[in-house]
């Protein structure tokens, strides 16, 4: 029997993304979009070649964003309908996507595109859940739990996690200007809030780019997380809880696994390449394991 996939059927439960968070999408493409005009007005009405090559970096680059948030705002119009059959990618125009709960072969999170992929085994019907749809971890949990054994398997068997360069970059963007302009003024002899205020602010970048993890290895006992020039050692008896979490600012939302500890404050581990899914797994594989393992010494 072929599997219906013009709409959801009825008994299916229907989440979409706050029309607050589409629309605002739409708003910051909107002022990118008048940016980049201004910066080709620029670059148009301008002989000297500063202000030429200001203007077209300004076109392009704002042109970008403003592509960006079209394509957003486009693709977070979509609903994601689910029940005990499979999961549905509804388009606000076009046709829909279905998939079967027993078809899906792959769950992986896209952390940095804020994102669940799921395929199939053919890797022809592919359905992308969004983390800013309304109620997204009652969505990812519903995944989670009908989605195939062995996906989990793969994911707990998993040692080493790499985290993406997106924030090292950010900070690094953000940060150099700042030195820069600092390293200016000092050359020209100036002293005060022109050198300090600057150069505060590249050091607060360059902290958060030391404070920011490499990677993370899990062995039989802890998980260590390595960050540029140190790294923290996490053993697993010392660790109460972990579980996925999502973090939320401006429109975007992230999905972080946080390990809670008997001592000290909670660590979030998120944007790192194997995706929040298989942190987690192998996160809670790993800790399950060494709990058991303790657990006959601990009767002796």
């Amino acid at each position: 029997m072929r599997e219906p996939v013009d709409s959801a059927p009825s008994d299916a439960s229907v989440f979409g993304v706050p029309p607050g968070t589409t629309w605002f999408m739409f708003g910051g493409a909107a002022v990118f979009t008048a940016f980049a005009a201004l910066g080709l007005a620029l670059a148009v009405s301008k002989s000297d070649r500063f202000s030429v090559g200001l203007g077209f970096v300004a076109a392009v680059g704002f042109g970008s964003l403003a592509t960006l948030g079209l394509r957003s705002f486009t693709r977070l119009r979509a609903r994601i309908a689910l029940n005990e059959t499979g999961i549905w990618y509804l388009p606000h125009s076009g046709k829909c996507t279905f998939i079967p709960w027993k078809d899906v072969s792959n769950v992986k999170a896209d952390d940095t595109g804020q994102r669940l992929v799921l395929t199939d085994a053919s890797k022809r019907r592919e359905i992308r859940v969004e983390y800013q749809l309304q109620h997204f971890k009652n969505v990812r949990d519903s995944v989670l739990a009908h989605s195939a054994a062995q996906i989990h398997e793969h994911a707990s068997s998993l040692t080493c996690f790499h985290r993406t360069w997106v924030n090292k970059v950010i900070f690094a963007v953000v940060g150099s200007p700042f030195l820069i302009i600092s390293w200016v003024n000092y050359k020209q002899g100036l002293n005060g809030m022109p050198l300090f205020f600057p150069l505060c602010f590249g050091i607060m970048a360059g902290i958060m780019v030391v404070m920011d993890p490499l990677r993370g290895s899990i062995t039989s006992e802890a998980v260590t997380i390595e960050y540029p020039g140190w790294k923290r050692t996490i053993l697993f008896d010392s660790i109460t809880r972990i579980a996925i979490e999502d973090v939320h600012s401006r429109g975007n939302a992230w999905a972080a696994v946080v390990i809670e500890r008997k001592k000290n404050g909670p660590i979030k581990l998120f944007r790192f390449n194997e995706g929040s899914v298989a942190l987690h797994d192998a996160l809670q594989t790993a800790w399950i394991n060494a709990g058991q393992r303790k657990e006959p010494a601990d009767r002796c």
